[in-house]
């Protein structure tokens, strides 16, 4: 780890734990850096906040940490007056997920940033549960995918409806202990349920995983990763069976140990190394590089360009939801999107995206690789 990371991972560890690290006065460049990675991983309210307390701040990045904590402020309390009016309007069994249920375990609830409110509902309730949304908070539908739908509302909050935890055949087994979820809920108010702690374990780990292989997730999931393992009481044994029948044994162990390697100093191993490696160069929702070198590592280089010109199905009818369902058009569709690819954007991003990949070189896309292949997670 170099000392940009080294650095802010003391002071993520200042924060969660109160353990005061031990450092002296930084040079602006190295407070420039630690605002760099900071923001890339969006933990500069975090990072920002520890270097206030610790007095460690010039004046330049003061400021710019300051509007980081203000804006990490202002998301938050958007965040949670939606989670509150959907609360309050929605007359369907929902869970919340992620950050809503996160937030609530750390020193203070600002700290977990996240973008939007995820909520899972029954396949049965989906639909209703979009129109409910839409009608009474005025959210404005922004995107369907085969598993969930995004909504805005008034005040710009993204709302991710949610009928699954995770799509079939996507990270090893999830899937098909996911699948149960409601049998590891309960009530907690009105139509609010609230997720077992093994079942949330589980699907933090698989939600881990799916974003690791396909181009990195950034330092937060291991943050919350450390408080669920160090901040909460908790069955073992509970946890471990749920993510062995998931067949996410190895990349959890894995995460773990990386967790208490950032924030409790514990030694890496060759593949915390690599993870660390591949997972600090891609930020919080991994970039192009990672992705295209997890996906020709997956695929094959000659496949991967060819799934760049043919869309495989279940990514397409994620852009057009027409034709979820209706296989036979796919052809129409495959030259819809051409169409919108060479008009519109200009082929832009798919030119961007070939001269990516041919930049990847054979060593980096065989350590991603065997990574992937060492996760078990492909």
């Amino acid at each position: 780890m170099d000392s940009t990371a080294k650095h802010l991972t003391e002071l993520i560890r200042y924060e969660i734990c109160g353990d005061v690290p031990e450092i002296g006065n930084f040079s602006d460049e190295e407070l420039k850096n630690i605002f760099l990675l900071s923001k890339k991983h969006d933990l500069a309210h975090m990072a920002g906040d520890a270097l206030l307390k610790l007095n460690c701040c010039n004046s330049e990045t003061k400021k710019k940490f300051q509007k980081e904590i203000i804006t990490a402020v202002y998301r938050f309390e958007k965040l949670e007056i939606t989670l509150a009016d959907i609360r309050k309007s929605l007359d369907v069994p929902f869970i919340p997920l992620k950050g809503a249920v996160l937030r609530q375990l750390y020193p203070e609830k600002w700290l977990r940033t996240s973008c939007d409110v995820d909520i899972l509902v029954k396949k049965q309730d989906h639909e209703k549960a979009v129109e409910f949304l839409r009608e009474k908070l005025n959210c404005e539908q922004t995107y369907k995918t085969s598993h969930d739908v995004s909504l805005s509302t008034p005040n710009g909050t993204h709302i991710e409806i949610h009928h699954t935890l995770i799509e079939p055949d996507i990270v090893s087994d999830s899937d098909s202990v996911l699948e149960n979820v409601w049998e590891y809920a309960k009530q907690k108010n009105g139509f609010e349920y609230e997720l077992d702690d093994e079942m949330f374990y589980c699907y933090h780990i698989a939600h881990m995983a799916k974003h690791f292989r396909n181009a990195g997730c950034g330092i937060r999931p291991f943050i919350d990763l450390f408080i669920l393992r160090h901040r909460t009481e908790y069955d073992a044994e509970k946890r471990r069976e749920l993510i062995r029948l998931a067949g996410l044994e190895k990349f959890a162990s894995t995460a773990e140990k990386l967790s208490d390697i950032w924030f409790s100093g514990d030694e890496y191993d060759e593949l915390t190394l690599c993870a660390e490696k591949y997972l600090l160069e891609g930020g919080v929702y991994g970039n192009t590089k990672n992705s295209i070198a997890s996906k020709q590592a997956q695929m094959g280089k000659g496949k991967y360009i060819m799934s760049r010109i043919w869309l495989p199905y279940d990514d397409l009818k994620g852009y057009y939801e027409n034709l979820d369902g209706r296989r036979y058009l796919l052809l129409f569709y495959e030259i819809r999107r051409w169409f919108r690819i060479v008009i519109k954007e200009r082929g832009k991003n798919g030119i961007f995206d070939l001269a990516v990949g041919r930049g990847i070189s054979k060593n980096e896309r065989s350590e991603v690789e065997s990574m992937l292949e060492e996760f078990r997670i492909k």
